[in-house]
């Protein structure tokens, strides 16, 4: 939205936007061309936050996922999409978004972004879009959620805390809807250990995923202790304290899953999905 009324849609039109948040004009009479939101494209392209584990006072970072290898998310131009999470063990004023490394753009060049935390109900709004007139198709990160974890005393050695993703609106160039899966997922948080490393979530390999009989764990140089296997409801449903390379998925249903590994160097989770 050109909201400065300069012809050029920019960082600066994310101003008015912001001072403006939540407000309405009774006076806004429409004109000109509107689409027709009566259609809309379905695709079954999943939608959800990356899971993984974190400690207390620590600045997580949770991977936002727009489609995969199977499905991918075609056509895009822009989002709009509030991210849930639970406010009582988060720091106020910490939720935030970035796009750096996200495939639907590059900010500066041609991907403009907004975000504005409501603590009090634990929602995160969120809004991208691509600034060139042009479509895009892929999978995989758009972004990352960032939030900090309160030192408070939690139950148990592990923690669930859920996050969900509401109210998406995605549109392509010409502002017709797509309609694509939000999935909710489970992170979890760790109050036994100050251990946990967040290069080991790039150092350990899953695959494949989408995963039909096996799934194949590649780590090298170090050490596997645990592997726990839970499905999106966060109940663990397989263990093994044995060091394993493969991990046979074929009797599970369709779904997703989330692998928690304990290794020397600390704790990774890693999502996988099972058709």
């Amino acid at each position: 939205m050109d909201t400065d009324g300069n012809g050029t849609i920019n960082g600066q039109d994310t101003i008015a936007i912001a001072l403006n948040w939540g407000l309405t004009n009774d006076n806004w009479d429409e004109d000109g061309f509107m689409p027709d939101t009566e259609i809309s494209f379905t695709q079954e392209a999943p939608f959800f936050i990356e899971s993984d584990t974190v400690t207390t006072n620590q600045t997580a970072n949770f991977e936002i996922v727009l489609g995969d290898e199977v499905n991918q998310a075609t056509d895009i131009y822009g989002l709009a999409f509030t991210i849930t999470f639970n406010p009582e063990v988060t720091v106020p004023g910490s939720a935030q978004v970035q796009f750096d490394n996200s495939w639907l753009g590059t900010p500066g060049q041609n991907l403009l972004s907004i975000y504005k935390e409501d603590y009090e109900a634990g929602e995160l709004h969120v809004g991208v879009t691509r600034t060139d007139g042009s479509n895009i198709t892929g999978h995989g990160d758009i972004g990352v959620m960032q939030i900090t974890i309160k030192d408070v005393i939690f139950r148990g050695d592990l923690t669930e805390m859920q996050l969900g993703i509401e109210n998406v609106r995605i549109i392509d160039v010409t502002e017709q809807d797509i309609l694509v899966t939000p999935i909710e997922s489970t992170a979890y948080i760790d109050a036994t250990t100050n251990t946990i490393n967040p290069d080991l979530q790039s150092k350990i390999k899953i695959y494949p995923s989408p995963a039909t009989d096996k799934i194949f764990i590649s780590a090298a140089n170090i050490e596997v202790s645990d592997i726990e296997l839970y499905n999106a409801q966060g109940k663990m449903i397989r263990k093994s304290n044995q060091t394993l390379t493969e991990l046979r998925v074929g009797d599970l249903s369709s779904g997703s899953y989330y692998i928690r590994i304990l290794t020397d160097q600390g704790i990774v989770i890693k999502h996988i999905s099972k058709i």
